[in-house]
């Protein structure tokens, strides 16, 4: 998957040039603000951060996306990276105000990863009164799932073009998905091409969560859970805070 991400990063920012920021995000940032986007690929919402004077801190396993974020350094001056997977953070990394994760990352991140774990190395980025502010694909208890640009519940086991834009040297590109769902697990397939030309070919698996897990494993990560805002039409937010009283 990383090496994917490699090829990927020259075209991601346009590739996802469309994606809706959290509703909630406006509320919990606030002028110089220190917030953390993880896993950050090169960067969800830099527009929103600038616009406060963030310091922001991009972290992703994939050492090309973050040099490309880094280019962005002189419009983000106060931009920094590490270059590190979530799931092996450690306690020299932050503290910082806000947690960000954004786009379904928390679902792709727990298909293979203990829930609980991931929400408690977060909590440790987080300062007293921190607060963490997910992008994340559930499932409703009246049965509804999220929609979202990498997955529509109604479009299972077709190829289609979900995305058309111009690439960062003026290239057409084109990217196709094929999505699958088999319980709490969905699979998407995407195909980029440029001018035509295949770029790449990348597959994503995804756990599906629902509100009840959340609010559970939230509270076992030591976190308070403030709201869950249901996605009507986009992903669902998960907002939670870090209680004051130290880092853990």
């Amino acid at each position: 998957m990383t090496d994917q991400y490699t090829i990927r990063a020259r075209c991601y920012a346009a590739e996802l040039a469309g994606l809706t920021p959290p509703r909630l995000l406006p509320a919990v940032l606030r002028f110089g603000i220190r917030v953390a986007e993880v896993p950050s690929g090169t960067g969800h919402f830099l527009p929103a951060y600038r616009a406060v004077d963030a310091r922001v801190l991009l972290i992703d396993a994939n050492a090309a996306m973050l040099r490309t974020a880094a280019e962005d350094a002189a419009v983000l001056p106060r931009l920094a990276t590490v270059h590190a997977r979530v799931e092996d953070l450690g306690t020299e990394v932050g503290p910082v105000d806000l947690v960000v994760v954004p786009n379904g990352a928390l679902n792709q991140l727990t298909h293979d990863g203990d829930l609980t774990h991931l929400l408690h190395t977060l909590a440790r980025l987080l300062a007293p009164g921190g607060r963490l502010l997910a992008q994340t694909l559930l499932t409703h208890a009246d049965g509804v799932t999220d929609v979202s640009g990498f997955y529509d519940p109604h479009r299972d086991g077709e190829w289609f073009i979900d995305r058309r834009f111009t690439g960062p040297g003026g290239e057409e590109m084109v990217r196709r998905r094929r999505q699958h769902r088999s319980g709490d697990t969905v699979t998407v397939d995407f195909a980029l091409t440029s001018d035509g030309n295949p770029a790449y070919e990348q597959t994503v698996a995804l756990r599906v969560l629902d509100p009840a897990t959340v609010r559970a494993t939230v509270t076992r990560a030591g976190l308070t859970l403030d709201r869950v805002l249901p996605g009507r039409g986009q992903l669902s937010e998960v907002l939670a805070s870090r209680p004051l009283g130290g880092r853990s």
